[in-house]
């Protein structure tokens, strides 16, 4: 298990209340869980008609919850007209109510324990690991519980994630990763911690034969390094631009526009970002792929790409304007794809982009 984070909040009484608060709470849609047999919400009486909910194990969503507390209101205005026996009525309900709200309460810190515990068990079958990584997914898009869920030791199951055999661990492994670091300084640095996890990641995204591995894994790194400069510099280190170049250079379109999104979430953070990018030739391969976007990539991803390439201009103009000057055939690409959009107004961003481009490069 991972050690505990020495710099963690202090625990003073107002702080352990909170944590205990969250560790218990109402799961109004529960974790993901094996199929079931349908459900049945409502009794039926003799002639045929609804009575309602009548048993809490049939109570699992918020729909549920909603139409039995408004049977609850419909005996609350009968209870003016009804007497003694519809009021003894609603409080049993009302307690039914209560009993619901207790059997759909779930702490979390002991779902995401048992979970890590499944996957660190090399004798469980791939649907127990899968579904161990759903529930855990099902908590840690939350800031504090991806935190909570590293300080329990949840990234011991990283690298038995990444090298599973089973290609939808490794994918599930990887979504895990992007999750609990996104917009997480705090998961950022602990990942970077170990260089290993990086260097697992890179690896899948050079040599995974399956596509949506490689895809994922590229996902968690650009989670990784996004607002993050150590962790983006780490993996520099580790061979990250090449890494870059190799997955725009790609037959997949997939993995391209997903480096097209790190370029773009990260170009912005330095110059020396920036500087780096255009030394690499990622302005040519940008200025390259638009010119065959219209072939190869889906209309609803053409905007990150415009969006990159202004992005990388911004950054650094006079170079970027004199690389996109000089390649052949980029202004007649441009017009192209700008002559392809319908008139729907939902094309209007690219539009925009493009007319922004040649008006800025001069074409």
């Amino acid at each position: 298990m991972d050690s505990q984070d020495d710099t963690s909040r202090p625990h003073d009484d107002a702080t352990a209340a909170a944590d205990d608060a969250r560790q218990l709470v109402p799961m109004i849609m529960p974790p993901p869980s094996p199929p079931a047999p349908p459900l049945t919400t409502a009794s039926k009486r003799d002639d045929g008609q609804a009575t309602g909910i009548e048993n809490p194990s049939s109570v699992r969503n918020l729909k549920d919850i909603l139409h039995y507390t408004t049977q609850m209101t419909d005996v609350g205005a009968q209870n003016r007209d009804a007497g003694k026996n519809n009021l003894t009525l609603a409080e049993e309900k009302k307690k039914f109510l209560t009993n619901v709200l207790s059997t759909m309460t779930v702490n979390v810190h002991e779902e995401m324990n048992n979970s890590i515990n499944i996957i660190l068990d090399s004798k469980k079958k791939v649907e127990e690991y899968e579904y161990a990584f759903d529930v855990i997914g099902e908590y840690i898009d939350n800031i504090d519980y991806a935190n909570d869920f590293q300080k329990l030791g949840g990234f011991q199951v990283i690298i038995p994630g990444l090298k599973s055999e089973h290609a939808s661990v490794r994918c599930k492994t990887a979504e895990m990763i992007a999750t609990a670091v996104q917009h997480n300084p705090y998961c950022q640095d602990k990942f970077i911690e170990n260089p290993a996890y990086m260097r697992m990641l890179i690896s899948l995204v050079e040599s995974d034969i399956v596509e949506d591995v490689r895809v994922k894994a590229l996902h968690a790194i650009s989670g990784v390094v996004r607002h993050n400069l150590k962790g983006f510099w780490n993996f520099i280190g580790l061979g990250g631009i090449d890494l870059i170049i190799y997955a725009l250079k790609s037959s997949s379109d997939k993995l391209k526009i997903k480096a097209v999104f790190l370029i773009y979430s990260t170009c912005h953070m330095g110059n020396d970002i920036a500087d780096m990018y255009v030394d690499k030739g990622v302005v040519q391969i940008i200025c390259s792929i638009i010119m065959n976007m219209e072939k190869t990539i889906e209309d609803y991803h053409h905007e990150l790409v415009f969006s990159t390439l202004n992005q990388m201009l911004t950054m650094s103009p006079s170079r970027v304007k004199e690389i996109c000057s000089s390649t052949k055939d980029l202004k007649q690409a441009l017009l192209s794809l700008q002559n392809s959009y319908p008139s729907d107004s939902k094309y209007q961003d690219e539009k925009d982009h493009i007319l922004w481009l040649m008006e800025t490069l001069t074409l």
